[in-house]
């Protein structure tokens, strides 16, 4: 697959809600009710279209267990 970056995420998630609701307008009109049962599957691809890494992005780093974040940290230093 392709290199997905923050312009075609957008673009992509914008394609899969106007899919969703052309299934409703399509219910609307021809008055049967089955396109609206379909009406939910492009919207669940928009979660992973969203949390795909961007070309170069860095996994992030895993936490150590024991280790608070540093903007904890620092809150701390002042509190003191």
């Amino acid at each position: 697959m392709s290199a997905v970056t923050g312009t075609r995420k957008l673009a992509l998630t914008a394609v899969m809600f106007v899919v969703a609701l052309g299934m409703v307008v399509l219910a609307a009109v021809t008055k049967i009710t089955a396109p609206l049962f379909a009406a939910w599957a492009p919207l669940l691809v928009v979660p992973y279209i969203l949390t795909r890494r961007e070309p170069g992005e860095e996994p992030p780093a895993p936490r150590s267990p024991g280790k608070e974040p540093a903007s904890e940290e620092v809150h701390q230093e002042q509190s003191d």
